[in-house]
């Protein structure tokens, strides 16, 4: 999927053998302060040495994320297509970020 310069919101619908950040985003260019945030307030930032460091270390198919790049890239993801049926996003009651 294509994430632009900027500010994005996106999912995953895909279910890797490693969900980690670094995992997930290596096929971006980030730079160094690009950022990756989910709803409860955990996040990672860039760092050329290190690559993705933070609270937010696994992403998950049931939450949306926003991330903020210096320049757009795109995500290619392997792994399985996750089942709607077989994977319920719970929902209660408040504020939900869906992409």
């Amino acid at each position: 999927f294509e994430l632009r310069e900027g500010w994005n919101w996106f999912s995953t619908n895909i279910l890797s053998t490693d969900m980690g950040v670094n995992a997930v985003l290596s096929t971006l260019t980030p730079k160094p302060g690009d950022i990756i945030m989910s709803k409860n307030g955990d996040s990672a930032v860039f760092d050329l040495q290190t690559g993705w460091n933070g609270s937010l270390t696994e992403l998950d198919n049931c939450s949306g994320y926003r991330i903020r790049l210096s320049e757009a890239g795109t995500v290619y993801q392997e792994g399985s297509p996750v089942s709607p049926a077989l994977t319920p996003i719970p929902i209660a009651t408040g504020w939900y970020w869906i992409s």
